[in-house]
């Protein structure tokens, strides 16, 4: 037997991370750099950014500054 409750306010989801990359705050021209552990996850988040808000990403491997091999990801659209 359960008991119904009312005016029980609904808690933040615990499961919520946030944003991982930042696809949507980025303009045409704009990138960002992610290591190459990353680099499968933040091409799919891309498409599927892209995909859901009619954007555009390409992806290109890359050394960063400091020398590490990783990804860039440009909006193109």
């Amino acid at each position: 037997m359960y008991t119904i409750d009312k005016n029980i306010p609904i808690t933040a989801s615990e499961g919520s991370r946030g944003r991982t990359y930042p696809f949507h705050d980025m303009e045409v021209g704009d990138s960002f750099f992610t290591t190459r552990v990353r680099a499968g996850k933040a091409r799919a988040g891309a498409y599927q950014h892209g995909k859901l808000h009619s954007m555009k990403f390409v992806s290109r491997q890359q050394t960063s500054k400091e020398g590490e091999v990783g990804v860039r990801i440009w909006r193109v659209k």
